[in-house]
């Protein structure tokens, strides 16, 4: 599994769905509240059941995932965070293709740990596993299965 290369090779050929194209004049400022706009977006609409589910089917979480908890500013990554939370709360769905995110970035940082500073590179989605695993409901076995996962690949 490599992780890297999938990304690299799966970002060459196709660009995301959720993409905006801009125009170069953009300020980060305005970027950053776009973004923070956005993410206050998404939050509103989890209310909604239907909702939570279509974005779920339509790709939300990898797009959530692989940019926007390790860019912008805190406020907005720690949002992302909660968001991929609150997405993944009581839908088997979203916490099996959540799970499959962090482990095989994680795996991929633990097989090549020799070329990497394995803390700096993890450490956005280990803050991510920390808050998905406190949250409440009927899921939770999940989490317990990641752990177990990462802690018997350490052990070989």
């Amino acid at each position: 599994m490599s992780y890297l290369h999938q990304k690299l090779s799966d970002g060459a050929v196709a660009t995301s769905r959720f993409v905006i194209s801009k125009s170069p004049n953009n300020c980060y400022g305005h970027a950053t509240t776009f973004v923070t706009q956005c993410l206050k977006i998404l939050q509103v609409l989890l209310k909604h059941l239907n909702l939570k589910k279509q974005l779920v089917t339509a790709g939300i979480l990898p797009e959530l995932f692989e940019n926007n908890i390790r860019q912008g500013p805190k406020a907005a990554r720690v949002q992302a965070r909660a968001l991929l939370c609150a997405f993944s709360k009581g839908d088997i769905n979203a916490v099996t293709e959540l799970n499959s995110l962090i482990q095989k970035k994680v795996m991929y940082c633990l097989e090549n740990h020799r070329s990497m500073d394995i803390a700096l590179v993890t450490r956005e989605e280990l803050l991510l596993l920390s808050k998905y695993a406190h949250r409440v409901d009927e899921l939770g076995n999940q989490d317990y299965v990641l752990f177990s996962s990462f802690y018997f690949h350490l052990l070989n």
